[in-house]
């Protein structure tokens, strides 16, 4: 029983780590996009079309999770900080 509790334990402490570090690559390509794709201005017209070209080039790279609605939660995370 204990063993089975110490394994339980041990699945949450990895899964909270994980997710902790997804947030953070998230909010650090979500800066990325705001102060070197942006230039640090608040998204324009524009922005539709760079958000949609960075979410191709980005599943492209790195595979799932980088769809345009992701992208553009990532890029409003570093609006929202500022």
């Amino acid at each position: 029983m204990g063993e089975w509790i110490l394994k339980k334990i041990l699945i949450k402490t990895i899964f909270s780590k994980v997710n902790t570090k997804q947030v953070k690559a998230n909010w650090k390509i979500g800066r990325h996009i705001v102060e070197f794709e942006q230039h640090g201005d608040q998204p324009a017209e524009y922005g539709n079309d760079l958000l949609t070209k960075l979410s191709v080039d980005l599943k492209s790279r790195y595979g799932k999770g980088f769809g345009r609605r992701n992208v553009l939660d990532m890029q409003q995370v570093e609006f929202q900080t500022k």
